[in-house]
């Protein structure tokens, strides 16, 4: 060091004037106000980009807890600068590095790599400068050194003591306040995988093969059925769902001249276990297929297999086989079922068309009169405003921002395909033929502190775009709510080719869930541990009337929304719905009396590939 220990004792012994020594050790006024911006800076990093409600006394604890960190750097940054200018930059680059990963974590700014050294070395050098600046350095050692560890003290049993006492200051500290949240996280929580064990320890259920729905079909024409899945697709991105009419003209018109299902929503916030939900009628824990390492049991008759077993020809053309292929048993029942593999992350739209085309145009050359007389049910999945986006720009986005402009691109080039396959469809096949579109799920761009997908239940992720056109039914708007998996039954009763009032049909499937509509999502990601609300999800909501009630098993946390007065689920009142939430949490366990039981799924190397390109594997998982 380029300073005596003596000489630094007498440099900061003496006020600023020159005078005699400060014998008080009381830091000057001027000290207390960089931890104070430091307060602020974080506080309002991490409430201003959210919208969400506080309460003040959730407001009072956080902002304790900003300011005790804050203090706690300061104090720590004071006495090293006691030892040297040099070793303050260690106490300044502590600020640098909870500074950096604040704008990350509550902004989704700056990603890894340079941005994110750029930012911590920015932030240190910054506060190294102004701590010397206000005279962090004429706070003697061993007040630095008692007032660091008394803040760090008072921080710690803040922390514990409010996460424990109160269920609304841990449900903020988890989701909007991550830099306190992951440690409390780790620290005082129930791990989640351990959460997920204990409830998976219920009463199960195994169904024989077969037992189900039977269809009937010798007395009526069934029509075709064409199933298309647009992955990913969020229900505002059509102008019937309240989105910009530029975004899918194409797909717009189609639903123009159609039937749209207005409230409908997953049963799962990711492909596989929304879709298993679609192909059997059943809730997520009933059929199984809940995370990643699970398949669709066997035993369940799926809705390719009842319409196989009624007399359909059956047809699956798949983009995303990672989540709904035949490792993960959605083949069952397709005599063909086509894995659309591609170098790049997916196998375009575009492409997924000529697929399809040209199998029709070599089915009708094949024996066009018994084709004639046999319906087919055709599923096609497209994958196109999935991440990683493939129409230009970037495409894994660093921010929100950027993500949704770059998602609007991927809607504009699906929207064209989607108009090119129901336009030709008609045309192709003979007869009578039924298009039913939908969504398996939607994805999130901040609108709740997340992005992507598979992480929470709101309406952001949840709604579905559903849309029917068929020649018997007259188009227009169904109000009613719906569930994914009721369009099981729905489609089954079409291809009985039976007379059908949809406002009554929605009124049974209703009444048949008491008015209410439930929701899961159990999945593992490779997030790491620094995001494990990411690494382990382990929710369900229930909707009853104008209540949402939503469960994490991240931190045992609950949310309580009035959904009519509160559209977009900004204000928690859990705090003091008690009642609502007891009569809620009563009825989602009557809603889901048993569970399946899981079998394990044996990924391919093809599929461990596209998980990969995907960004649902790491390298060091895929070695494993």
């Amino acid at each position: 060091m380029s300073e005596s220990r003596a000489e630094l004792e007498k440099e900061f012994s003496t006020d600023d004037s020159g005078g005699s020594p400060r014998s008080d050790l009381i830091p000057r006024p001027s000290s207390w106000l960089l931890p104070t911006l430091s307060t602020l800076y974080f506080f309002l990093l991490a409430w201003l980009p959210k919208h969400v409600h506080y309460r003040l006394v959730d407001v009072a604890l956080i902002v304790g807890c900003y300011a005790l960190l804050s203090f706690a750097i300061y104090f720590a940054t004071a006495f090293l600068l006691r030892l040297g200018r040099s070793w303050g930059l260690l106490g300044a680059l502590s600020f640098g590095v909870a500074a950096a990963w604040q704008i990350r974590e509550e902004t989704d700014h700056l990603g890894n790599g340079l941005h994110l050294a750029f930012a911590i070395v920015a932030m240190t050098g910054l506060y190294w400068i102004a701590s010397i600046r206000v005279g962090a350095q004429r706070i003697t050692s061993g007040r630095s050194a008692l007032l660091s560890m008394a803040s760090v003290g008072l921080l710690i049993v803040l922390l514990v003591t409010s996460f424990s006492w109160s269920n609304s200051f841990r449900w903020h500290l988890l989701r909007h306040n991550r830099i306190f949240g992951t440690p409390a996280y780790h620290a005082l929580a129930k791990p989640v995988p351990a959460v997920r064990q204990d409830l998976f320890r219920g009463d199960h259920i195994q169904p024989a093969k077969g037992q189900g729905v039977h269809l009937d079909t010798s007395n009526t024409q069934p029509p075709n059925i064409i199933f298309v899945l647009a992955d990913t697709l969020r229900a505002d991105a059509l102008s019937a769902y309240g989105g910009d009419p530029s975004w899918m003209p194409e797909t717009n018109a189609f639903a123009a001249n159609s039937i749209v299902f207005s409230d409908v929503m997953a049963n799962a916030s990711w492909t596989k276990a929304s879709m298993a939900s679609m192909f059997t009628g059943l809730m997520p824990e009933e059929h199984g297929a809940l995370d990643r390492g699970n398949r669709l049991p066997e035993a369940h008759h799926t809705l390719a297999e009842v319409l196989q077993d009624g007399g359909y020809e059956t047809a699956a053309f798949v983009t995303n086989y990672a989540a709904v292929g035949s490792d993960a048993g959605f083949d069952q029942g397709f005599e063909t079922f086509r894995e659309l593999q591609s170098p790049e992350a997916y196998l375009r739209a575009e492409e997924v068309n000529e697929e399809v085309f040209e199998w029709l145009d070599e089915r009708m050359n094949a024996d066009e009169a018994a084709r004639a007389k046999k319906p087919l049910f055709l599923y096609i999945h497209y994958l196109d405003p999935h991440l990683p986006y493939l129409s230009g720009g970037t495409r894994a986005p660093d921010n929100v921002t950027e993500g949704w402009q770059n998602y609007e691109r991927e809607l504009s080039y699906l929207d064209a395909s989607i108009g090119s396959l129901t336009e030709q469809i008609r045309e192709i096949l003979p007869g009578e033929t039924i298009i039913f579109f939908i969504s398996d799920h939607g994805e999130e761009f901040g609108e709740h502190a997340e992005s992507g997908h598979g992480g929470s239940l709101y309406p952001e992720v949840m709604h579905l775009p559903a849309v029917l056109q068929a020649p018997s039914l007259h188009s227009g708007a169904i109000d009613g709510r719906l569930e994914g998996r009721d369009f099981f039954d729905l489609l089954l009763r079409l291809a009985r080719n039976e007379p059908l009032d949809l406002n009554q049909w929605v009124e049974e499937r209703s009444s048949l869930r008491q008015g209410t509509r439930y929701a899961s999502t159990y999945l593992t990601s490779p997030a790491g541990i620094h995001r494990p609300y990411q690494t382990h999800v382990c929710t369900q909501s229930v909707e009853a009337g104008d209540s949402l009630f939503i469960w994490s098993g991240y931190g045992d946390t609950v949310e309580f929304y009035d959904t009519r007065s509160d559209p977009e689920l900004t204000r928690n009142l859990a705090h003091s719905k008690n009642d609502e939430i007891k009569m809620l949490r009563s009825r989602m366990r009557t809603l889901m009396p048993r569970w399946a039981l899981l079998e394990p799924l044996s990924e391919s190397d093809h599929t461990l590939e596209m998980l990969k390109a995907l960004g649902y594997v790491d390298a060091d998982e895929e070695a494993r």
